[in-house]
């Protein structure tokens, strides 16, 4: 598997943790399906035709479940470290590379629009949406299955 894909694949695990309980007990803006617009590993962005058909659902029990087509490739839990500012996430993968190996990230979201940033394991958190060459993050841009969501 190449290894940019392996990336975007990686990636989901940040998107999950984007999952929480809305305000007033109105149905989180995360929870539905999300497409994967665009990817960028230290610096490096994967080609489009790598993102086909690759999206990050999350539930209301704060679980993700990450795909490549009809694959699903990973999938995981979230937590939302309070009071941060970029909105902090930490996801903890079940399954895949990067099983019981806590990431660190970064998100924000503007109308349908997701965008998350993340480091590798051990690094830390990233303080804004970049990731330049060995850097040791991922950026990512996804937008709203409008179909798909609830």
């Amino acid at each position: 598997m190449p290894g940019s894909l392996m990336t975007v694949m990686c990636a989901g695990f940040f998107m999950a943790a984007l999952l929480r309980t809305g305000e007033a007990g109105q149905p989180d803006p995360l929870d539905g399906v999300w497409q994967i617009e665009s990817n960028r590993s230290n610096g490096r962005d994967t080609p489009r035709e790598q993102l086909e058909g690759s999206n990050l659902a999350f539930t209301a029990e704060g679980q993700f479940t990450f795909s490549v087509g009809p694959l699903t490739t990973m999938h995981g839990k979230v937590e939302f470290p309070p009071n941060t500012e970029p909105k902090a996430i930490d996801l903890l993968p079940t399954n895949g590379i990067f099983k019981g190996k806590k990431l660190l990230g970064v998100y924000c979201i503007r109308r349908k629009r997701l965008t998350l940033c993340y480091a590798e394991p051990g690094e830390a958190r990233p303080k804004d949406f970049q990731s330049e060459a060995k850097a040791k993050t991922t950026l990512m841009t996804l937008s709203r299955d409008e179909d798909k969501a609830d």
